[in-house]
């Protein structure tokens, strides 16, 4: 298949992801940019138009800090999320991108909004998240679990509760993840500090 007939594929299922997410002009037409620098360096040989298109989606979302899953993506596209990350560390090499790892703050105000919560839990969520203690016990994890135990604690702190299985829905992360980085923000599970 030829370069133009696999953009002319390629672009319109760009366009119906970033639909998908509700995601900006901005987005699309990076990813379209980002989508024909792996055509020029011939990237797409052994791997499925699919899973590039979604991977490109993705680089775009980090390159412009718009706070997107691996999750959030795969549901927006036709592939999972392990294809999705493999193709993007993939192109993120080769096409010698450089793009700053997420941080859990990026995810703060989206993910209380959907669970409705006020924007003082929202405040106490980035309080937690910028402790140095917290950060040091948690930098390896997935920032959406770390976000989503900071969520749910400091939602715990206000009064504002929500359950264990809402809030990991919303992150997109398991109930198990979320409450053990919940338990590694307060070991004692104790909030005075918060």
């Amino acid at each position: 298949m030829k370069g133009d007939k696999r953009l002319a594929i390629a672009l319109p299922e760009i366009d119906r992801i970033c639909r998908n997410l509700g995601l900006s002009r901005t987005i699309r037409e990076s990813a379209a940019t980002s989508f024909r620098a792996v055509l020029r360096k011939d990237l797409l040989r052994g791997r499925s138009m699919d899973g590039v298109t979604a991977a490109c989606v993705y680089m775009a979302c980090r390159e412009h800090r718009v706070p997107r899953t691996l999750l959030e993506i795969a549901g927006g596209g036709r592939v999972g999320w392990k294809e999705i990350a493999r193709t993007y560390r993939v192109l993120r090499h080769e096409l010698q991108k450089q793009i700053l790892p997420v941080q859990p703050l990026d995810y703060v105000e989206r993910f209380c909004s959907a669970l409705k919560l006020s924007a003082t839990v929202a405040k106490r969520a980035r309080l937690i998240l910028t402790e140095p203690l917290i950060l040091e016990r948690l930098n390896t994890r997935n920032p959406a679990v770390v976000v989503a135990g900071a969520i749910y604690l400091a939602a715990l702190a206000e009064g504002e509760e929500r359950t264990q299985l809402d809030v990991a829905q919303t992150a997109g992360v398991s109930t198990v993840s979320m409450r053990n980085s919940s338990r590694a923000m307060d070991l004692d599970y104790r909030l005075e500090w918060i």
